[in-house]
Order: C-alpha cells, then structure tokens, then sequence
C-alpha cells in the first residue's frame, strides 16, 4: 500500500514533499500516517480538485480499519 500511496501522490508533480510516521501510540497494532506537503493551498486545491477522486479511488482497494483518510490543511507557524 504505502509505495501505490507515494508513487500515485508523486505522478501528480505536486508535492513538494512527504513524511511517513508510526503512531506510536496506537493500541490496535502497527499504524502509519502520511502527510503530503504541497507549496501552498492553491496547489493542494488543485490536487483536490484534479486527483482527489482517482486517490479516494486507490485507497478504497483498503478497506478500514487499514486505511483512513483525511484531508486536513494545516499551516505550519
């Protein structure tokens, strides 16, 4: 899951970045989380817009609980 994750992620030349972390503490097994950096929210806007679907799409071949998504904007400060 994680490569079809980033190489999807990564086709769409968007992202200026990525982090993959382990929660750790998560009492259900091993959990990851991805966080995808984009250059500002124009661009994720445009991600939104042009690959959200096709990506929804590709995490839907994992049914929860293995794969959750959300979409959250953050700012860093």
């Amino acid at each position: 899951m994680k490569d079809d994750v980033i190489h999807f992620v990564q086709e769409t030349q968007l992202t200026v970045d990525y982090k993959i972390f382990k929660v750790l503490n998560d009492n259900e097994g091993v959990t990851y989380t991805f966080q995808f950096f984009f250059k500002d929210v124009f661009v994720y806007k445009l991600f939104l817009s042009e690959h959200h679907k096709n990506f929804s799409a590709l995490l839907g071949k994992y049914t929860p609980p293995q794969v959750v998504c959300f979409n959250t904007l953050l700012q860093q400060i």
